[in-house]
């Protein structure tokens, strides 16, 4: 197993607090993709944000496999008609590839 160096956040630790004022996040029922019980959540900035900051009205959505962790399906919505829906199989972390290659 690889570990991985220490990262750091695109934001400030200030800037998560805004999170609850610029997303909703919503937890939906659990799904089974390829076999593999996900828990499914979404979001997208509430009316008000979209407002105020002249956002696109996006949401974005996620089902996540409870076994590894790792992304079963990505779903993305502008809001201004375009849709994207990304389903993944057979995702898995392997060791790194050698430089040379």
């Amino acid at each position: 197993m690889s570990e991985l160096p220490p990262f750091k956040l695109p934001i400030l630790k200030d800037q998560l607090l805004l999170v609850p004022v610029l997303a909703k996040i919503k937890l939906h029922p659990p799904e089974t993709i390829d076999g593999v019980r996900c828990q499914v959540i979404s979001g997208a900035p509430p009316p008000e944000a979209v407002k105020a900051f002249r956002l696109f009205p996006f949401s974005i959505g996620v089902a996540i496999r409870e076994t590894d962790h790792l992304p079963a399906r990505i779903k993305f919505n502008s809001g201004r008609g375009l849709s994207l829906r990304v389903q993944l199989s057979d995702v898995k972390l392997t060791e790194a590839w050698p430089a040379a290659r």
